[in-house]
Order: structure tokens, then C-alpha cells, then sequence
């Protein structure tokens, strides 16, 4: 409402400019972060849909360094990984019976589609470390 100096009042509309786009932007982990649209569209409010991969913590801080103001990210979930497996000939399986560090890469890297990065290695490495000393 607006009044005026007689006591009339009246509606007025004001119009407010929408600051950042909002949109969805979908594709490949690839194409988010190689194929980097124009500023307008990055600086937006925008939901992330990655197609090909689950979307967990380091990418989705690499995506938020490029899309800072991104409100949402989805990706696929572990679960309809339900058909992957761990591929491996016998001699791999020979490798890394006595190393569990290879195994857990080959693992991560199986399921989550990427290698693990160093902080998620040290944590293995402690929860391995932890299991055998029986303090677990």
C-alpha cells in the first residue's frame, strides 16, 4: 500500500529484478565441470544433475567452486549400482590379497567412479590399522 498526503491510498506494484538465474543444469561430471557456462548462468541458483556418476563430497566441493551458489546436487546413487562388481583376474586378486590398500582403490574406485582422494585413504589406512592392532 502507498498513501498520500490526503489519506488515499493506493496499490502500487514494484517490480523486483531476480538477481541470479535459477535453473537445472544436467550432464556428465565431465561436461559440469569442463564445458563451464557464462557467468550469468554460474552464478545462478541451480540444481546439479550429474548423469553419470554419484556426486559425493569432493565433487561436490569441486562443483561448488564452480558453481558457487549451487542449491542442490543429484547424481546416481549407490544403489543402482546394484550390477557393478569388482573386476578381477586371479592374478589381481593374488596382487592384492596381501595389500588391502590396493583393494580398497580398486573398490572406491569401482563403485564410486572415481579414486578415493588422500584424506579417504588415511582413513582406511587408520580403520586397517585399528583392526589389526584389535583397538576397532
Amino acid at each position: 500500500y502507498d498513501t498520500d498526503a490526503e489519506g488515499g491510498e493506493a496499490i502500487r506494484l514494484i517490480p523486483i529484478p531476480q538477481l541470479h538465474a535459477r535453473l537445472t543444469l544436467t550432464g556428465t561430471y565431465e561436461e559440469l565441470t569442463k564445458d563451464i557456462p557464462e557467468e550469468h548462468i554460474r552464478d545462478g541458483y541451480l540444481k546439479l544433475e550429474v548423469t553419470d556418476r554419484y556426486v559425493g563430497y569432493e565433487a561436490m566441493n569441486r562443483l561448488r567452486e564452480i558453481y558457487p551458489n549451487a542449491l542442490e546436487f543429484t547424481g546416481q546413487s549407490l544403489e543402482e549400482k546394484s550390477d557393478s562388481q569388482i573386476r578381477m583376474t586371479v592374478d589381481d586378486l593374488e596382487e592384492v590379497a596381501s595389500d588391502p590398500d590396493t583393494l580398497f582403490i580398486r573398490y572406491f574406485e569401482e563403485m564410486i567412479g572415481e579414486k578415493p582422494d588422500a584424506h579417504v585413504r588415511e582413513l582406511f589406512g587408520k580403520a586397517v590399522q585399528a583392526y589389526r592392532t584389535g583397538t576397532a
